[in-house]
C-alpha cells in the first residue's frame, strides 16, 4: 500500500491524529513526525528520509501552516525529490502560489469531509518500484545536493515573496530550483579541482545587510561566501586587501542616493574590472542600461534574476 506523509502545523495536529487514523484503517501506512522521529534521532535528517521514503506528501493548509518555516521545508522538499503533493484544505487562506497551483481536497465541510477521494488520489499517487530504487540520486544529484538545492530554492522564494515582485514567476519554487540546479551543474562540469577562495567569495555593500539574509542564504547553499560591508569607504578598505569574485552593492545609503554608483565608478577609474552588481529598488530599462554603461555587469531589484545574474557571471 502507498506511504503518506502528514505534514502540518502543531496547530491542527487533531486533524493530522485525524487524518493518521483514517488512512491506517484504510490500511495505508503513515509518517506522522512526532509518532516517527526517536529520542536521540536527528530530527531535520529523521524528516527528511520520511519524507523521502514516501509516495505522497499530504499538507494540511490552514493560515498556521502557510506561515510555518517547517512545514514550507517539508512540501518543496517533497517537490523537488519528485513526490506528489496534495493539498488538503482545512481553513479557507491564501497558500504559497505553487501550492496553489495542485488539486486540492476540501475538508472545511467537517460533515463531507472526502476520504474516499483521498484513498483513490493515494492509490493513484503510488512510485512505481524504479523511481523508488533511484531516490538517493535525482538526474546527476546526490541527496546532500538536493537538500542544498531545497535551500537555496527556499531562500529565493522567501525573498522574492518579502519585495512583492511579481515579474515572471519569481515565487515559483521550481524555477528558483532549476537556478540552483544549472550552477550546480556548471560548477561541476567546468572544474575538477578546488577553486581558490576568491572565486567564491562575494562582497556585499549595503547599509541594512539584514535586509538580504535570504538572498545571501541562497548563495550560500551553492558554497559562495561573503563579506558584507556597510559604507563606500568600508567596501574600499576591503578591495584593497582582498579580492573578491563579484560585488554586489546597494545604490542608496547615507553616504548619498546614487552611493552604488560611486563604488563602481571609483572600481572602475583605478582599474578595478570586479564583476558589479547593482542590487536596488528599481528594474527600468533605464536604471539598467545606465549601471550597464557604467560598467556594471548588471542591476536588478529581483532576487531571482540577481542570483542568475551573479551567477552565471562566475560559475
Amino acid at each position: 500500500m502507498p506511504k503518506a506523509f502528514i505534514c502540518y502545523a502543531h496547530e491542527n495536529d487533531a486533524f493530522a491524529r485525524l487524518a493518521e487514523m483514517m488512512l491506517k484503517q484504510a490500511g495505508y501506512d503513515v509518517w506522522l513526525d512526532d509518532r516517527k522521529v526517536r529520542v536521540g534521532q536527528e530530527w531535520r535528517k529523521a524528516i527528511d528520509d520520511g519524507i523521502a521514503t514516501s509516495d505522497v506528501l499530504l499538507v494540511v493548509i490552514t493560515p498556521e501552516s502557510c506561515h510555518s518555516k517547517y512545514v514550507t521545508y517539508e512540501w518543496a522538499y517533497a517537490l523537488g525529490r519528485g513526490i506528489k503533493v496534495i493539498p488538503l484544505l482545512l481553513e479557507q487562506c491564501e497558500p504559497h502560489p505553487r501550492l496553489a497551483a495542485l488539486q486540492h481536497l476540501d475538508f472545511t465541510s467537517k460533515k463531507a469531509m472526502p476520504w474516499e477521494r483521498l484513498f483513490h488520489e493515494l492509490d493513484s499517487a503510488q512510485a512505481a518500484p524504479e523511481a523508488k530504487a533511484s531516490s538517493d540520486r535525482v538526474g546527476d544529484m546526490t541527496a546532500a545536493q538536493l537538500q542544498a538545492m531545497i535551500t537555496g530554492a527556499l531562500s529565493l522564494a522567501n525573498a522574492s515573496a518579502k519585495t512583492g515582485v511579481t515579474v515572471a514567476a519569481p515565487e515559483d519554487i521550481s524555477r528558483a530550483a532549476r537556478s540552483v540546479v544549472d550552477v550546480m551543474r556548471r560548477v561541476k562540469h567546468t572544474t575538477a579541482t578546488t577553486p581558490p577562495v576568491e572565486q567564491k567569495h562575494i562582497l556585499w555593500v549595503d547599509d541594512r545587510p539584514d535586509n538580504n539574509t535570504y538572498e545571501r542564504d541562497a548563495f550560500e547553499s551553492i558554497g559562495l561566501t561573503f563579506t558584507l560591508a556597510r559604507s563606500t569607504a568600508e567596501a574600499l578598505q576591503v578591495l584593497a586587501k582582498d579580492r573578491f569574485a563579484a560585488i554586489i552593492s546597494d545604490m542608496g545609503r547615507a553616504e548619498g542616493p546614487r552611493e552604488g554608483y560611486v563604488l563602481l565608478d571609483k572600481l572602475r577609474r583605478t582599474g578595478n574590472e570586479t564583476p558589479f552588481f547593482i542590487y536596488a529598488g528599481s528594474n527600468a530599462p533605464e536604471h539598467k542600461r545606465e549601471a550597464a554603461d557604467r560598467g556594471a555587469q548588471g542591476s536588478t531589484n529581483n532576487p531571482q534574476e540577481l542570483f542568475e545574474l551573479v551567477t552565471r557571471t562566475i560559475t
